[in-house]
């Protein structure tokens, strides 16, 4: 069967017609072109490091000992309404009863209702000017 019958690459067991399908030569990293030529060195990392650092949703405070040490790590997404939208809920080291996680999402909603409030004063306080 050739090539051409179905418009696909043929595979052979010889070496002088193993091809590049890129290029369609033998493929071979040589000179300045190969990897270890160009990573990283010709990567623009600068990109990364475009946003300041007033700009990290994390604030820029994040304790990392104390959030290492913490025994769960959680996010709630709540609506208004204090309903669930997405829980992330993780035991850090041991596992932890359903009674905890209840806790935590009564506390969450609490949060987000004061969270609420603050904006809507916000936003009030905007539309006045």
């Amino acid at each position: 069967m050739t090539t051409e019958d179905h418009g696909t690459a043929a595979a052979s067991d010889d070496a002088s017609e193993a091809a590049c399908p890129v290029m369609g030569a033998a493929h071979q990293a040589a000179g300045t072109t190969a990897n270890q030529h160009w990573w990283p060195h010709q990567l623009n990392l600068k990109i990364l490091r475009q946003n300041h650092a007033q700009a990290d949703p994390m604030g820029g405070d994040l304790d990392y000992a104390e959030d290492s040490a913490a025994e769960a790590d959680c996010n709630f997404v709540l609506t208004d309404g204090g309903d669930i939208v997405e829980v992330q809920f993780i035991a850090e080291d041991q596992p932890f009863p359903e009674s905890r996680l209840l806790e935590t999402l009564a506390l969450a909603r609490r949060g987000v209702a004061q969270l609420i409030i603050l904006q809507r004063q916000a936003l009030d306080a905007a539309r006045s000017r």
